[in-house]
């Protein structure tokens, strides 16, 4: 594939995170995403999530040093996104008023 830096296996190994520890009903875990985004896109890419969910996306894609645009439509959901990348990055994060966020490297 063109532009990527390897094909995506067939199958990944990864325990999915206790329903008590949950942000989101749809999330993954942080390094499943890594391994994703390795394989899907180069350092120093833009990523984008329309559906931003836990933040994980974000977190993997900065731990990745990959660019990011996050949106999240919920309102609650967003709140929790936004605390759970603040809690997980280094990075500066910028916000604006439409929920989403933009973080660069």
């Amino acid at each position: 594939m063109s532009g990527t830096s390897k094909m995506l296996p067939t199958a990944f190994d990864y325990q999915p995170a206790k329903a008590k520890e949950k942000i989101h009903p749809a999330e993954k875990p942080v390094e499943l995403l890594e391994d994703i985004i390795h394989c899907i896109s180069k350092p120093y890419e833009l990523l984008l999530d329309q559906f931003g969910g836990s933040g994980n996306f974000a977190i993997a894609s900065l731990n990745t040093n990959r660019n990011v645009i996050v949106i999240e439509k919920d309102e609650e959901t967003y709140d929790k996104m936004k605390e759970n990348i603040l809690n997980n990055s280094n990075d500066t994060v910028q916000e604006d008023k439409e929920n989403t966020i933009e973080i660069e490297l």
